[in-house]
């Protein structure tokens, strides 16, 4: 009797606690006034109800005698406690777990014990139990017998398929006579019933069966219930949200036909959350309708379309009018419910300097995970140069809004001037040239919220390879162009990383390296990068800084004043190096940056400003030469 008793115990404590761990995340299915009433498998309920108490007949008599604690009553006094080992366990090499020993209520005073009891257990000592509890005042000392280690005699693995064992870990030497470490078996029969529920099977149930106890010695055999198998039917949507359907199964990962996977639907509010033109007005149902699942959402629409800007007017000294300067910002999303992304964005902060930027992009094209990306850049550098700077490409996109993209990009720079004759000695900085570029792009966002994160990563990484042609200029003595290479393999990279630490509550700290080599036998002025400004080095005028190479390291601390406003410091440490052939030598400098800010929600939208202040080789610091930065983001 005694034998059976303590199997029965065994397990259900096994097969209650597989269960209700899973429980607290589980959807209950709810009722579809269409298709009636869903099944609602009974082992899906809280059943767990004070279960733990039944690890083995001996933890049950332990945890009966200790639940007589409740009736202490807590005193103003601060209330102690203390553990003594029994029998001797200590001397065998046995470590008592650390444990709390003041409270201010009767109540943690049990829990702790109770505590302690489970993390011996976790020790592979099944049989511990408090041989007596003796109260003195406000100390309840607890004698506690260890008793001998439990071991495996075997772990079969049963009806379990193969794949999950294998994704599990599960080998029969690790569970053959070996110590019964409860947490290690249990963390392992979690993953193999996590595989059946993202394989089609949410219902499945997993337990030890044909349980035998031989002294201190256990021999079981896993068996699995699968249960029905359940398909995905299809994502409903409700709300004032207008978005073709492909884009929410593309990005979530989930299509009709589909085996149901919990994973992934557990991810749908927090990847939802990453998505600029909408948000849950309300928790999602699932429904499960003889063996069809339907993912019901409630979504609203959010405003995402961005708009910011500066405009300012200059006189001309030379023509007596004026010019127009500024940096405009237009960023359209969903606008035509199909999740497609215009982008226009117009510069001119040197009077004569200018830029203007496209951009198109349209996701999940013909249903298929791939999406089109389109860009072109037109730059001004005053009156020497004009570049062209197109780029194709197309994206295969992820679960989440992830992707790689394989891309063309072409680059055409036209000398506007012709500084040059016959008579020059050196060829000039800019000439006509241009650069075919074929290259592969990665992008992964893991953070916890777009704009104003506290935890996670953002990665973007990119390669590309191509040929670089300089066109003669017949204006120039042909000897400028001996040595040079007219047609020459480039070589171009570059990476964004960013990481966020939360340091409490409402603060972060940012660590991000940006960086970009351009390899070339013959560079011009006009390929090379150009930094400094908002985006990359702060503390410098807009694209003031030239380079063939650069990298910028910052770390920044943020103080979240709420969802969308925060206080910063930052501080930037760069590195760059110009690399021309009329330079014949390498060019290094280490600027630096570093300064203050802050972001916060108005009615307008979100107002940003910083100060910052930079230095270089060639430039001390003064903070009388300070850089302050200011616009306005707006949300329509």
């Amino acid at each position: 009797m005694t034998k059976a008793i303590l199997i029965f115990a065994f397990a259900a404590f096994w097969t209650c606690t597989i269960q209700a761990q899973r429980n607290n995340r589980f959807r209950t299915p709810v009722r579809d006034t269409l298709h009636g009433v869903t099944d609602t498998p009974a082992h899906k309920k809280d059943t767990l109800h004070g279960m733990d108490s039944l690890r083995i007949k001996a933890a049950m008599a332990a945890q009966k005698k200790h639940d007589s604690l409740a009736a202490v009553q807590a005193t103003p006094e601060r209330l102690r406690l203390n553990i003594i080992i029994n029998d001797g366990k200590l001397k065998d090499g046995f470590k008592m777990p650390s444990y709390q020993k003041k409270f201010a209520s009767s109540a943690e005073r049990d829990k702790q014990v109770r505590q302690v009891l489970f993390s011996i257990y976790d020790e592979a000592y099944l049989a511990a139990s408090p041989d007596s509890l003796v109260q003195d005042s406000n100390l309840l000392t607890a004698y506690i017998t260890i008793g001998n280690k439990y071991e495996w005699t075997w772990l079969r693995k049963g009806n379990v398929d193969q794949e999950p064992l294998t994704v599990a870990g599960f080998h029969a030497k690790l569970f053959s006579d070996k110590p019964l470490y409860y947490k290690k078996a249990l963390k392992m029969m979690n993953k193999i019933l996590t595989w059946y529920e993202n394989e089609g099977f949410p219902f499945a149930q997993l337990k030890l069966d044909s349980i035998d106890f031989t002294g201190n010695r256990l021999s079981a055999v896993l068996k699995v219930n699968k249960e029905r198998i359940e398909k995905i039917d299809s994502i409903e949507v409700s709300g004032n949200l207008k978005l073709a359907p492909r884009y929410l199964y593309g990005y979530l990962g989930i299509k009709p036909g589909d085996l149901y996977n919990e994973a992934k639907v557990d991810a749908i509010s927090r990847r939802l959350k990453a998505v600029p033109f909408l948000y849950e007005t309300k928790p999602m149902q699932v429904i499960f309708v003889q063996s069809k699942v339907r993912i019901l959402l409630f979504l609203g629409k959010k405003s995402a379309n961005q708009f910011n800007g500066i405009v300012g007017i200059l006189p001309n000294q030379s023509t007596g009018g004026i010019i127009l300067t500024g940096d405009v910002n237009l960023q359209l999303t969903n606008s035509f419910h199909e999740a497609e992304e215009l982008g226009f964005h117009w510069q001119h902060i040197e009077p004569l300097t200018q830029s203007l930027s496209l951009h198109f992009g349209y996701p999940y094209l013909f249903r298929t995970p791939l999406g089109l990306n389109i860009d072109g850049n037109l730059f001004k550098q005053d009156s020497t140069y004009l570049q062209l700077d197109t780029k194709i490409g197309l994206k295969y996109l992820m679960t989440g809004g992830n992707y790689w993209e394989a891309y063309y990009e072409n680059i055409s720079t036209i000398a506007i001037t012709n500084s040059g004759s016959q008579s020059a000695t050196v060829l000039p900085p800019y000439a006509n040239s241009s650069m075919g570029l074929y290259g592969l792009m990665f992008m992964q966002n893991k953070l916890d919220y777009p704009y104003n994160p506290r935890r996670g990563y953002y990665v973007l990484a990119n390669a590309s390879a191509g040929i670089k042609t300089i066109t003669v200029d017949p204006a120039l003595n042909p000897s400028l162009y001996e040595g040079l290479n007219i047609n020459s393999t480039v070589y171009k990279a570059s990476l964004q990383a960013e990481y966020y630490i939360p340091f409490t509550l409402r603060s972060a700290f940012k660590l991000e390296v940006q960086g970009a080599t351009l390899n070339a036998p013959s560079l011009l002025v006009s390929d090379l990068f150009r930094i400094g400004g908002f985006t990359v080095m702060r503390g410098f005028d807009e694209q003031s800084i030239y380079a063939s190479s650069y990298s910028v390291g910052t770390i920044e601390f943020h103080y979240l004043l709420e969802q969308n406003s925060f206080l910063f410091l930052f501080f930037d440490q760069g590195w760059c190096r110009e690399t021309l052939p009329s330079a014949i030598q390498y060019f290094n400098d280490t600027p630096m940056g570093f300064g203050a800010g802050m972001d916060f929600q108005t009615k307008a939208g979100i107002f940003s400003i910083a100060y910052a202040v930079g230095k270089a080789a060639n430039i001390p610091l003064n903070f009388n030469y300070g850089k302050i930065n200011f616009g306005i983001t707006n949300n329509f």
